[in-house]
Formats: C-alpha cells, sequence, structure tokens
C-alpha cells in the first residue's frame, strides 16, 4: 500500500474545494432559472448572492437596491431623477432574489416542492412588496419607493414583516 504524497493531497482536496464551489454555483443558478431556460436575469443573481458577500448589511441592501431600478440611466437624467428608486414590481424582484438565496441556503427548504418554494418565495415577496407601496403612498402619495424611503419604512415596522 503506498501512501499519496503531500502534493498529491494538497491537490485531491483542491479538487474537492473546486467540485464543491461548482456544485454551490450551478445550485444557485438554477434557483434563479425558474423557468429552468439556462437563463437567469443578472440583477437578481447579483442582487441576491450579494447577501453572501462580506459587509453590512445596509451596504449590501444598498447595492442590490440600485441593480433593480429599470429606469435607464438616460430616462432619470431627463426627470431630474438621480435617486435610484424602484415600483412595485421592482421591488419584488428585488425582495425575490434575497429570497431565493435564503431558501438556497435552507435545510428545511430540501422537504418542500420546488413549485412549493417558488410559491412561498413569490407570495413572501409580493406580500413585503406591495406593504412597502402602500407604506409609501401613504405616507408620500408616490409609488416609486428610493433606498431611504425603504430603510423608513423597514425602521418604522417593516423589519417585523420582511424576511
Amino acid at each position: 500500500l503506498v501512501k499519496p504524497s503531500r502534493g498529491k493531497k494538497k491537490k485531491q482536496q483542491s479538487q474537492r474545494d473546486e467540485s464543491i464551489s461548482r456544485v454551490t454555483l450551478k445550485n444557485f443558478f438554477s434557483s434563479f432559472d425558474l423557468e429552468q431556460v439556462d437563463r437567469v436575469a443578472v440583477n437578481q443573481l447579483m442582487g441576491g448572492l450579494s447577501l453572501l458577500c462580506g459587509g453590512k448589511k445596509s451596504t449590501k441592501l444598498a447595492f442590490s437596491f440600485g441593480l433593480f431600478d429599470g429606469r435607464g440611466a438616460t430616462d432619470k437624467r431627463k426627470r431630474g431623477q438621480e435617486s435610484q428608486s424602484l415600483n412595485e414590481k421592482e421591488l419584488f424582484l428585488f425582495f425575490r432574489s434575497f429570497l431565493i438565496v435564503m431558501f438556497s441556503c435552507c435545510k428545511q427548504s430540501l422537504d418542500l416542492s420546488a413549485e412549493d418554494v417558488s410559491r412561498f418565495i413569490s407570495e413572501t415577496a409580493n406580500m413585503v412588496a406591495n406593504d412597502v407601496v402602500m407604506y409609501q403612498w401613504n405616507t408620500r402619495r408616490t409609488e416609486r419607493v428610493d433606498f431611504d424611503n425603504f430603510g423608513e419604512w423597514y425602521n418604522k415596522g417593516g423589519f417585523e414583516i420582511a424576511p
């Protein structure tokens, strides 16, 4: 019986780590590929995966928030709107991207069917987006929410329903 050399052990460990990383990233990609067409929206993937990055929660949320503003840069400049803001559909996608990653990392979701997980994620994202927009409408009479307004909603009780 021949023992593998130290260099060979490191190489095998490196290959295992690479394989685990590849499988993990493929699982995240598949979680975002809701229609199973081997394509995902890059803003949704980046927004969701930002949860896994180092740094402050508020910094990650602010970065991700900006990824979902569907208005083009020239459109915003024409109207004199430099700040990023989201409508209800964009808020839905913002929340759903985070929920997808959270469920992908949650052992309990393995006990559910893909359809149940998808439905739960969509229903929760829709409920939270609707609550934010209703708060925004009641306080400012506008349907677009900027990041500061989102933070205000969260701090005034939104944290109790937000994922």
